[in-house]
């Protein structure tokens, strides 16, 4: 039994579809029309069982969900704020490099998630959008989905924020620092009062991408070491939220008119 192609721009057949297969193609058109990118660049999958092919689209969908081009948001801040440290300490620990990391990474995607769920509820990201279609506007991924996968990995990130405060001793000031960047990340869309739609994100993004992301890092690295936190790089740490902004600046001048409610 070989199906009629469904619409990708690359080719792609199915053969030997069992009946329990053709009724999970039936609810995969949205998935599958998302990875006209990966046939792009992979060429045919023909050759690629079907349920196969949609668990690849659906990795696909999350993986866009995550919006891979911005994490380089998260990257910068730790690096600037680890160099800086470097400066005064012999040597840094990369254990808490990795840490830092992976938290501000974390707290992103959890806002990316969020993000992309609470949009969609507002019904800012319709068919008109410009920019690259969300995954649960575009029925990608299921709403529900979404939301509690955006709980999930901030609560892993708020995880490893914990784990952070012990090996750096920070006290009260980081577990405050993890609890606001949870709080925020899910503020930022939701709420009565989301603080993008307050005109407020570009502030947060300061603060959060900048100065809170480059200081507490600057600060983790020197307490690991048993340095006392001093000089600390306010400069350079305004500096890379203003450059990050950008992000939200290009973001937000491309959605003006779809973002408006």
């Amino acid at each position: 039994m070989t199906p009629a192609m469904v619409g990708l721009p690359c080719k792609l057949t199915f053969s030997g579809l069992t009946n329990s297969a053709q009724a999970q193609l039936q609810t995969a058109p949205p998935m599958i029309q998302a990875s006209s990118r990966l046939c792009r660049i992979y060429g045919s999958t023909s050759s690629i069982p079907l349920l196969s092919r949609v668990r690849v689209v659906r990795a696909a969908a999350w993986l866009a969900a995550t919006r891979p081009r911005t994490l380089g948001a998260s990257l910068v801040p730790v690096a600037v704020g680890t160099a800086y440290a470097w400066r005064k300490i012999d040597g840094i620990s990369w254990g808490t490099f990795a840490l830092c990391l992976c938290f501000a990474s974390l707290m992103q995607i959890g806002a990316n998630f969020a993000n992309d769920y609470y949009d969609f509820r507002r019904g800012a990201d319709g068919q008109d959008r410009i920019g690259p279609a969300r995954a649960v506007a575009s029925g990608d991924i299921k709403p529900r989905t979404m939301q509690i996968c955006a709980l999930a990995v901030l609560s892993v990130g708020f995880v490893v924020g914990l784990f952070l405060l012990w090996v750096s001793h920070g006290g009260w000031p980081l577990l405050a620092v993890g609890v606001a960047s949870v709080v925020c990340a899910l503020a930022y869309t939701s709420g009565p009062w989301p603080l993008a739609y307050l005109g407020l994100g570009d502030l947060f993004v300061i603060l959060f991408f900048g100065l809170i992301a480059v200081l507490v890092t600057h600060y983790v690295q020197l307490s690991a070491a048993g340095y006392e936190w001093e000089q600390a790089p306010w400069i350079p740490a305004l500096g890379v939220g203003l450059v990050i902004n950008n992000l939200l600046v290009v973001n937000n001048h491309r959605d003006a008119e779809t973002d408006r409610l």
